[in-house]
């Protein structure tokens, strides 16, 4: 039989010890734990702390039923929600358990089949922007802090715009619908330094000097010619302007000498609809390339992601172009006969 004096007792170091008195537990020993987990809520092990617990901190108004969250900042979050007959985009705080509406309108579109999902971007001024996707509407983002309204126009020479109540949801659209301007252009009676040649103008808007469309309203040629081969100019009428934009840029197409060059012509208030081209700056080129590229533009994505601080939509969908070969082979042909009396004279 073996003799007391040579067995070994062994202790856990630490954790739940219910063999030994209370009286003798040494530090991070216990005896009960109950509601605890041996990781902290950061993630970091070797912790024992209480389960966090849960409480009703919110209940969405108007039999709102939540659909997604995008994370703000300080433990802020939009809600995006719908009862399937309006959608609502909000704000909840989560440090006091408070939720407000930013906008509710049905053209938001919301559906419990496409659950939206998001990021969020702080900008400049401090404001928050978030971008969304669901695979069935467009792909959207809306400033939390400067909600698009539709608007009307004052009748004064400013026209000042006059905002409404209701939601713009046009101007949510991340490729948004623009107003392709008409441009016209004719021999000027002023005097100027163009050359014989053949001219047309387009124009592309822009925001702080920078081109965010595609080129619009290449016109007809205009012929300009004398036999001094000095002293034109050409007149440029813009109308149906896009008033969402605040300024555009116009460029001259010159032909001379068979050779094609195009010139940028300057920068202009979108209220600005008549200008008068008399010179051409010869720093100002534009390659002619540039005027046949074409914004791709995605109508849908499922979802949307920040790598790197860059947005990147995942499954994104172009508009599918028609073809109208399919169409003109459903063309049928038919002629017409007129009976046409000959008046013979003698």
């Amino acid at each position: 039989m073996d003799s007391l004096d040579n067995s070994v007792i062994t202790t856990l170091n630490a954790g739940m010890i219910k063999d030994v008195d209370p009286q003798l537990l040494k530090e991070g020993q216990y005896t009960h734990a109950i509601n605890s987990q041996l990781n902290s809520h950061l993630g970091n092990f070797s912790f024992i702390q209480n389960e966090p617990g849960n409480r009703l901190c919110l209940t969405l108004p108007n039999n709102l039923q939540f659909l997604n969250a995008i994370a703000l900042q300080n433990s802020r979050f939009a809600i995006l929600s719908t009862n399937s007959t309006t959608s609502e985009i909000g704000i909840y705080d989560s440090r006091t358990c408070t939720y407000t509406t930013v906008v509710n309108d049905p053209c938001l579109n919301f559906q419990k089949t496409n659950i939206p999902k998001g990021i969020s971007k702080e900008n400049y001024d401090c404001s928050e922007t978030i971008y969304f996707a669901d695979d069935l509407n467009p792909n959207r983002f809306l400033n939390l802090g400067n909600v698009p309204y539709k608007y009307t126009f004052a009748d004064d020479a400013c026209k000042t715009k006059i905002y409404t109540t209701e939601l713009d949801c046009d101007q949510m659209l991340i490729d948004q619908l623009i107003n392709v301007p008409c441009v016209t252009i004719s021999k000027s009676q002023a005097g100027g330094t163009l050359v014989n040649g053949s001219y047309q103008v387009c124009m592309a808007y822009s925001i702080n000097g920078q081109i965010v469309t595609n080129y619009y309203s290449t016109t007809n040629p205009q012929p300009i010619f004398t036999h001094e081969n000095l002293g034109q100019a050409i007149d440029v009428e813009l109308t149906n302007l896009d008033p969402d934009f605040s300024e555009y840029q116009l460029f001259l197409i010159a032909t001379v000498a068979q050779q094609t060059t195009v010139y940028k012509v300057g920068t202009y208030n979108i209220n600005t609809t008549a200008v008068t081209i008399s010179s051409i700056t010869e720093n100002t080129n534009v390659p002619l390339s540039d005027l046949f590229l074409q914004k791709v533009v995605y109508t849908t994505s499922r979802d949307i992601i920040s790598v790197d601080n860059r947005a990147m939509w995942i499954g994104a969908k172009t508009k599918v172009e028609l073809d109208y070969q399919l169409l003109a082979n459903q063309v049928t042909a038919k002629w017409v006969a007129y009976a046409v009396r000959l008046l013979l004279s003698r």
